[in-house]
């Protein structure tokens, strides 16, 4: 259910914003809506939880995504566009995306299948109690609200003050909410979600005139198997790096869209403006690794003959505008994404241990 949740939501609510901003055709188009969905449903979380926590504010959110949603598909021209790029895939197309997202969804599961385990870390590594806990947390709090320890839960003292609950983390509050059962139940189907969405993103970061030539060879169904297959997904996903599961989903879908310069328009500079601002309100700590792609990739235009510098300056003058307005429009999650980078960075240098012991002593490790 929460890998269903994980997909078909952000799928509504992504596609008609990715018709309506001319993202691409096709398996991209297609690809496109899971970002966007994604983005738009992580800073509505982000910005209502500021005020209230979401046990108050669940039913009223979902009934304005349902509304949203419906509103984007009872469009002609939305319904046209699907069909046309569903048609585009052709059966081989079809089949392998189909294979390959239940591949991933059964081996991340297995352990979970096999042993009937309630959730699965692939290493010692436990994320998943920081994650799981502040979703807890965000049920029944807001985040501007100033801390108090209880003995009762020392747990939400210390981690909420350590990491804070960011979007992946009210993503899973949302669908518990939602499915009526506590958070450690959907933690492993949502970070199934979340590895098949930032598997396809792998395909907005290869240019559209290779989309092209690869779709011309009929190499779709030997091509997605690859994106699927890339170790370092798995290495963030069986170390339960759920937080940076979701953030490289929005992260490349940035770098899809700032570094598009054949095809740069308002309508991408939009696309641009929105994932910066989802970076930061989803996985803050991915910004300086963004900045620092779009720097390379600008060095490279330059650098490298048969790109007027002309151009070039274009392009900058562009990414930076575009960073501007995202840093006007969401604010409030770049100044705690500032925060948040400054404390790694403090916890980093200071080598400090947040977490020194292994939460899972004692316990046989299959279960």
């Amino acid at each position: 259910a929460a890998t269903i949740y994980g997909l078909l939501v952000p799928f509504l609510l992504g596609y008609p914003v990715a018709v309506g901003l001319k993202a691409g055709y096709g398996l991209r188009r297609l690809v496109w809506a899971g970002p966007m969905g994604l983005a738009l449903l992580i800073i509505a979380l982000r910005s209502l939880q500021y005020l209230a926590p979401l046990e108050k504010t669940v039913w009223w959110l979902s009934l304005a995504f349902l509304l949203c949603a419906c509103y984007g598909w009872l469009r002609p021209s939305v319904r046209g566009c699907l069909k046309r790029d569903l048609t585009s895939l052709g059966p081989g197309g079809g089949v392998a995306l189909l294979c390959c997202g239940l591949g991933l969804s059964i081996a991340l599961s297995l352990p979970i299948l096999l042993h009937h385990a309630i959730i699965f870390d692939g290493t010692e590594n436990h994320d998943s109690i920081y994650y799981v806990i502040s979703a807890q947390w965000a049920q029944h709090h807001r985040s501007s609200e100033a801390l108090q320890f209880s003995p009762a839960a020392p747990l939400y003292y210390a981690l909420t003050r350590l990491l804070g609950p960011a979007g992946p983390e009210l993503l899973l509050a949302h669908a518990s909410l939602l499915l009526g059962k506590e958070p450690v139940y959907f933690y492993n189907g949502l970070l199934n979600a979340g590895m098949i969405w930032a598997s396809l993103a792998g395909i907005l970061i290869v240019p559209a005139d290779s989309y092209r030539r690869f779709r011309r060879r009929a190499c779709m169904g030997w091509l997605l198997p690859l994106f699927f297959l890339m170790p370092a997904m798995w290495f963030i996903a069986l170390n339960s790096n759920y937080g940076n599961v979701f953030g490289m989903v929005v992260f490349g879908a940035y770098l899809a869209a700032a570094l598009e310069w054949r095809t740069a328009s308002l309508h991408r500079s939009a696309i641009s403006v929105l994932m910066l601002g989802a970076i930061a309100a989803t996985y803050p700590t991915l910004i300086p690794f963004a900045g620092l792609c779009v720097v390379m990739a600008l060095l490279l235009q330059f650098l490298l003959p048969g790109r007027p510098h002309r151009s070039v300056m274009k392009s900058i003058l562009r990414i930076g505008a575009e960073t501007a307005v995202s840093v006007v429009l969401f604010a409030g999650f770049f100044l705690s994404a500032w925060a948040t980078i400054a404390s790694e960075r403090r916890i980093s240098s200071n080598q400090v241990i947040i977490w020194p012991y292994d939460a899972y002593a004692g316990l046989d490790p299959l279960r």
